[in-house]
């Protein structure tokens, strides 16, 4: 199992970087793809977000804010109960990086920002994932001898 002050840093760490990423920070520059340009126009304004280099501003829109704190209150809700069902966790967790990374791609500047977050998600996936299969495999030896 992972260890909980580790867990709870990484966890802080993921957040306060989401919301200061997501909300707060703004930039000149600006990463688009083509489709970028359809999404701007063509559905409501809860999806618009600046796709201009030359404006200072956040690149994200409202939706992706509002997918933000949600995201952290899931990271959030994982710390808290993550040692009550660590099998939940692990498939929870899956679901929802796959998830991110697919919406993601609303925005460009999103898939940019979430790099430290993926990163450090499958970090936490590898030890959860490792640290079963060593439980498992200990305690079948256990059961052989």
């Amino acid at each position: 199992m992972i260890n909980d002050n580790l867990l709870k840093i990484i966890t802080i760490i993921e957040i306060v970087y989401l919301i200061y990423m997501f909300i707060f920070f703004k930039t000149y520059y600006s990463f688009n793809h083509p489709y970028e340009y359809i999404i701007e126009y063509k559905l409501s304004t809860f999806f618009n977000h600046s796709i201009y280099k030359n404006k200072y501003s956040n690149k994200i829109c409202y939706f992706g804010k509002y997918a933000i704190i949600l995201l952290s209150l899931f990271l959030l809700l994982r710390y808290f109960i993550y040692k009550s069902n660590i099998n939940i966790i692990k498939y929870t967790t899956i679901i929802i990086i796959l998830l991110t990374f697919m919406i993601s791609w609303l925005n460009m500047n999103a898939v940019i920002y979430l790099i430290p977050y993926y990163i450090l998600e499958f970090y936490i996936l590898y030890i959860l994932f490792n640290n079963t299969k060593n439980l498992q495999v200990n305690s079948n030896i256990i059961i052989k001898l």
